[in-house]
């Protein structure tokens, strides 16, 4: 999904500090699309790793997050299609 994302901590897999997820994407395997993570802690550790490596917790919050602003974008959608009728 493109555009903003909301602030979401997870901890580093180098040193446990709380590290920020700076960037979500896909890449292709051989049975689909794989969710990968681009993670930056505190202490500037930095990584680009497989979404299913994070800690189970982390990964259910970060799907909850992802339904979430899923939610919200088509919300946003859905009163964008409304105006456009009203206004054209």
């Amino acid at each position: 999904m493109e555009g903003d994302r909301w602030l979401l901590l997870v901890p580093c897999p180098a040193c446990g500090v709380p590290a920020e997820v700076t960037d979500r994407f896909s890449l292709p395997s051989t049975d689909g699309p794989a969710g990968h993570l681009s993670l930056r802690c505190a202490t500037g550790h930095q990584f680009r790793m497989p979404a299913d490596l994070l800690p189970a917790p982390c990964q259910r919050q970060l799907q909850a997050e992802e339904a979430e602003l899923e939610t919200v974008v088509v919300a946003c959608r859905d009163i964008s299609r409304v105006r456009h009728r009203h206004t054209g």
